[in-house]
């Protein structure tokens, strides 16, 4: 293939995609990705994805068949499907990235239609494939690596042997160096891995993709046969444990509202000689919550979500939250209203239920109340099993999923954000 058939082959491939039911899924997202060419030579690496686009190294796609651009832009897709891009955590990134391509590669060259095998596109030759991680997740997988890689790809040197100046080469050109009474250098260049280090996925991005596409993953799933790539993909997202406390604490103090006056040099803009805005009074914040006790959650559960919340407001600095209850009805008598000077009492609210389930009644009650019409956040914890297809919601929401991963956001909230929680809370 040459550089200059690329568009075209690129425009052949979303098209066939789209109309194989086994592949539809890759169709209809790269409808709406552009997958480009970038002109900057790698050795180690075929292609990229920045979680809005796909880029291919212009030196290999001469060297790469039809099968294999297909298989490595479905490889792209499904690292965004899986959320491997901000998945590292604490986790060394070269490593984490080679347990991802491995997990990713095996999903693709396993993938079966109807218990046939039924391989996506052709695996590149040099790129990750082993069997014994079929059914693995990333996770799982790098643990398996650690000990591997020590004892396969790496040599010592005594301490002294090498300078600082040497290691930082050696760390440049992939190498990871361990520091201990000797120096053990651990070698991952031989291995063909996305280049996910010099093009970083923003979680930002990451959870936009999943917020544009997760309607379309989950119908094309429900259609898939049992060992389907995505059906497969879809049930290692359910084995990884996030830490959705810390996504919802981020998410909370993504509200503050920051104002800045140019009216007012910055004093430190000025002691650097440099004219900058200062930072203005925060405003209060405003946020209500709604929590499901129609069969979500239990009395324990409720007592430890009272304590995850307050953790999350009593670091605000200035704020004003409205939490309730609701099941088949918002229960009025667990309606309270909270600042700095009584979030403590967030911990009193009583467990009370009828047992039926009534989302939209959350919103009603929203709406009739002035002070909450201009919320800066609507976090509404429940299963989501309720019919809300219809419901309209403009201003920012938060749907926090109660073990329900098919729950799909109406389209009429349009500001609308979706974590998913585990059962025991």
């Amino acid at each position: 293939m040459v550089v200059e058939e690329f568009d075209k082959i690129i425009s052949n491939i979303k098209m066939d995609f789209l109309l194989n039911n086994n592949r539809e899924i890759f169709g209809l997202i790269l409808s709406r990705m552009n997958v480009y060419i970038d002109y900057t030579p790698s050795e180690d690496s075929f292609a990229y994805t920045d979680g809005s686009d796909i880029y291919f190294f212009v030196n290999w796609i001469d060297k790469l068949s039809l099968g294999n651009i297909e298989f490595i832009l479905c490889h792209e897709i499904l690292h965004l499907i899986l959320n491997h891009l901000t998945r590292q955590e604490d986790r060394n990134s070269l490593l984490f990235n080679i347990a991802s391509d491995y997990c990713v590669n095996s999903l693709l060259c396993e993938n079966s239609n109807d218990k046939a095998l039924d391989p996506i596109g052709i695996i590149p030759e040099g790129a990750l494939y082993d069997r014994k991680y079929s059914n693995l997740s990333a996770e799982e997988i790098y643990d398996l690596l650690k000990d591997d890689f020590k004892e396969k790809s790496s040599f010592r040197v005594m301490k002294g042997q090498l300078s600082e100046d040497d290691i930082n080469k050696l760390k440049d050109k992939g190498y990871r160096v361990e520091n201990s009474n000797d120096i053990t250098v651990i070698d991952y260049r031989e291995h063909k891995t996305d280049d996910h280090q010099s093009h970083e996925v923003s979680e930002d991005k990451q959870r936009d993709f999943l917020i544009e596409f997760s309607e379309d993953i989950i119908k094309c799933a429900s259609k898939s046969s049992e060992n389907s790539f995505l059906r497969k993909a879809l049930s290692k997202i359910k084995r990884v444990k996030y830490n959705w406390k810390r996504i919802i604490k981020r998410y909370i103090k993504s509200t503050i509202k920051c104002n800045s006056t140019w009216r007012r040099p910055s004093k430190r803009g000025l002691s650097l000689q440099t004219y900058l805005p200062s930072i203005s009074k925060k405003d209060e914040i405003k946020i209500a919550v709604a929590i499901d006790v129609s069969g979500s959650i239990n009395d324990i559960q409720l007592q430890k979500l009272m304590s995850f919340l307050y953790e999350c407001f009593y670091q605000l600095p200035d704020f004003k939250v409205w939490v309730w209850l609701f099941s088949g009805i918002v229960h009025d008598s667990t309606f309270k209203v909270f600042t700095k000077k009584n979030i403590e009492d967030i911990h009193n609210i009583k467990y009370v239920s009828n047992g039926s389930t009534d989302i939209k009644s959350n919103f009603s009650f929203v709406l009739e109340n002035k002070d909450m019409k201009k919320l800066d956040l609507f976090i509404v914890m429940t299963d989501g099993y309720d019919s809300i297809n219809d419901l309209e919601y403009k201003n920012p929401l938060l749907w926090c999923i109660i073990d329900n991963e098919r729950f799909i956001n109406p389209s009429g909230c349009t500001n609308a954000k979706i974590i998913n929680l585990p059962q025991n809370i």
